[in-house]
């Protein structure tokens, strides 16, 4: 059951409500690798957009919206009224697909923990080398020279309820790099960001649901806080399953 007696009652969740949304239909972006995304125009910024079915729809505005509580960084979400099927994700400038050496000079090389122990959570078995991007520093130093991003939680399992309930420690690592880095400064960054998740009240998991399962009766609302709470309060067990999964490659 949800945690009760928190005094936080509010949570930073807010996706961005997007209007006159136009689509780019001509653009020279393309990412090494991968299929050339369709960027949209809104607000003055640029945003990839996705259309998907509605489990994969809660499961990627919910790995948007709780990455940051747990320290993983992860563009900024968007919906549209006119386009109640689609996702969007701010446009991260100038990035690059997984490299380690790359990933070594990040600025925030501790999200790297982080994003193991979400990606336990939420049960994402798709953080392939697409999904980790790499952006350089527009002020680079002897030691930093670019910053991570995580994006594409749209697999997860926990976009369907029952998936939610029954995970257990099954989450497995699937796509995750090969060379993903597993020394005791991630797996101690790991272990930070669940602690983070347990430690969760439920007005947030309330928050996090009502923005990722907004089309959903409060019946299932309910539902799927209750499952939340439930995996969250196990986050630290889960993750330490999860990392000694990652590490035994």
């Amino acid at each position: 059951m949800p945690r009760t007696g928190d005094d936080q009652t509010t949570l930073d969740c807010s996706v961005v409500a997007l209007r006159d949304v136009a689509e780019l239909t001509t653009t020279p972006i393309r990412l090494e690798g991968a299929c050339k995304p369709k960027l949209y125009l809104a607000g003055g910024q640029l945003w990839v957009g996705k259309r998907l079915a509605a489990a994969r729809r809660r499961a990627e505005v919910l790995g948007s919206l709780l990455g940051p509580e747990l320290g993983v960084p992860v563009p900024r979400v968007g919906l549209c009224d006119s386009m109640p099927d689609s996702v969007f994700s701010e446009w991260v400038a100038t990035p690059a697909h997984w490299d380690l050496a790359g990933a070594g000079v990040a600025d925030n090389y501790e999200a790297l923990g982080a994003g193991l122990a979400l990606d336990a959570v939420i049960g994402n078995a798709d953080r392939n080398p697409r999904n980790i991007l790499i952006q350089p520093l527009e002020k680079q130093d002897k030691t930093h020279m670019c910053t991570l991003w995580f994006i594409d939680h749209e697999a997860a399992e926990a976009g369907e309820l029952r998936r939610l309930r029954g995970m257990g420690n099954s989450a497995h690592p699937g796509e995750l790099p090969g060379d993903y880095p597993t020394d005791f400064a991630v797996e101690q960054a790991c272990e930070a960001a669940a602690a983070r998740a347990a430690e969760i009240p439920e007005s947030r998991i309330r928050a996090l649901v009502a923005a990722s399962c907004g089309n959903e009766s409060p019946a299932i609302q309910n539902k799927f806080v209750d499952a939340l709470a439930e995996r969250l309060a196990a986050a630290p067990r889960i993750a330490e399953a999860y990392f000694r999964k990652v590490a035994a490659r």
